[in-house]
């Protein structure tokens, strides 16, 4: 019997490891590779962007990544396709992308980065059938620190590779492709930090380190919407705070008159928007991307139910994506916009479901925030919903395959969809 537990153990430390890999390789986009530096080096990604990095070794990486996570997936399979029937919007959007294939521009192109996307869903299925919300941020909060030293570590021992040297020179961008994907990345990591159970007076102290360090390394990758996301973010924890503190009879109006808050900084921030931008140290077009997002609209409206095909627009000077590089001056590889992006790839059929997932998440996230004693996992939650929602007005993760982003996402909505489900039930 005791030989079976220390089996068990081993099994399971070996599971935790394999799954700690995977999310170390979606963290940073596929692009944990030293062969990068040379984009680096060179300002190829001036010209050509992602074009210039795509890499067949990157493929057979993910390839490989892909096969671990169906090994992972199958003893849990029952109980993943449960969610995946619970969870029916992630399922319509994943088998969308698959079916895009059939009016695809480059059929072969979507339909197999459509498997992989396919891939991470059942990965974000399983991370939250085979672990309990409290192991989740757990492992989260691991990933981070790997992350995270791995980044400073590059910065301070392989500048050559931590650090950017053509694209606003000396910025930090740790593991990552560039220093906005490091940004964006830390700032996914960082609300484990927040919420996971920190007991004694070292692990409290951890907790601050890693706060620090986060936000020291999201600071110094000089990225200007990272470092509003930051700012967002914790005075959304603050707020978070606030409501958990509060009588439940009073949660209803502080949480409308967070809204209302919200709503008005929105309205001020638009009609401000030039001073805003130079504060920043950025001009109106925030370098080139209201450009980008004025020239895909032309080409979204030429197709606007069902796009271009999952990830078969952008194809630098060929394709219906030449007219954007044109205007842009580059091989664009992104509207920069996670909305923009869905709707180009899969249009409008693909774009009402993504905001129908941030609604429900919203609503449930209410419902929690309402609720008597809400639990650290639900503030979480919450918090990866807020960070995803920010971040893709100025990147595009959303359904994107290896984006750490998207699969934290799904395992968001999923918690917040089941508690509040929990939630009304109990109160009816």
């Amino acid at each position: 019997m005791k030989n079976g537990v220390a089996n068990s153990s081993v099994a399971n430390l070996a599971v935790v490891w394999l799954v700690l890999i995977v999310l170390l390789y979606f963290a940073s986009g596929g692009f944990l590779l030293f062969q990068h530096a040379a984009l680096n080096d060179n300002g190829l990604w001036l010209s050509y962007g992602a074009l210039g990095a795509q890499r067949s070794s990157e493929s057979m990486a993910t390839l490989s990544v892909s096969i671990v996570v169906l090994v992972l997936v199958a003893p849990l399979s029952r109980r993943i396709v449960g969610v995946g029937t619970r969870e029916r919007v992630f399922t319509a959007l994943t088998m969308l992308a698959i079916a895009s294939c059939l009016w695809s521009e480059v059929p072969v192109l979507s339909l197999g980065r459509a498997l992989f996307l396919l891939v991470d869903t059942l990965f974000a299925f399983y991370l939250f059938v085979r672990f309990n919300p409290g192991q989740q941020m757990k492992l989260v909060l691991i990933l981070g620190w790997i992350s995270l030293l791995s980044s400073f570590v590059f910065v301070v021992v392989f500048p050559r590779y931590g650090v950017s040297h053509v694209i606003l020179a000396g910025a930090w961008r740790g593991i990552y492709a560039q220093k906005n994907s490091c940004s964006a990345a830390t700032l996914v990591l960082l609300p484990a930090a927040f919420y996971v159970a920190a007991a004694s007076l070292l692990q409290k102290l951890a907790r601050i380190t890693y706060i620090g360090l986060s936000i020291l390394l999201i600071v110094r990758t000089q990225s200007a919407m990272g470092r509003i996301t930051l700012a967002l973010l914790l005075a959304l924890a603050a707020g978070i705070a606030i409501v958990r503190r509060i009588a439940v009879k009073d949660k209803l109006i502080l949480l409308l008159g967070g809204v209302a808050l919200v709503a008005a900084i929105s309205a001020t921030a638009v009609v401000h928007f030039g001073e805003i931008v130079f504060i920043m140290g950025k001009n109106l077009t925030l370098t080139g991307r209201t450009r980008i997002w004025q020239a895909v609209l032309p080409a979204i409206f030429r197709h606007p139910l069902t796009g271009y095909g999952y990830m078969a627009f952008w194809r630098g000077y060929e394709g219906a994506s030449a007219d954007v590089s044109l205007t842009a001056g580059w091989a664009v590889t992104s509207s920069h916009n996670g909305f923009l992006e869905v709707w180009l790839m899969l249009g409008l059929s693909g774009l009402v479901p993504v905001l129908y997932s941030f609604w429900r998440a919203g609503r449930c996230a209410f419902t929690c925030l309402r609720s008597g004693a809400t639990p650290s996992h639900d503030c979480w939650w919450i918090c990866l919903v807020f960070v995803t929602l920010v971040i893709n007005a100025d990147e595009a993760g959303i359904m994107t395959p290896n984006n750490l982003s998207w699969i934290l996402y799904v395992v968001a909505c999923a918690g917040l969809a089941k508690d509040a489900q929990y939630i009304r039930r109990k109160s009816a």
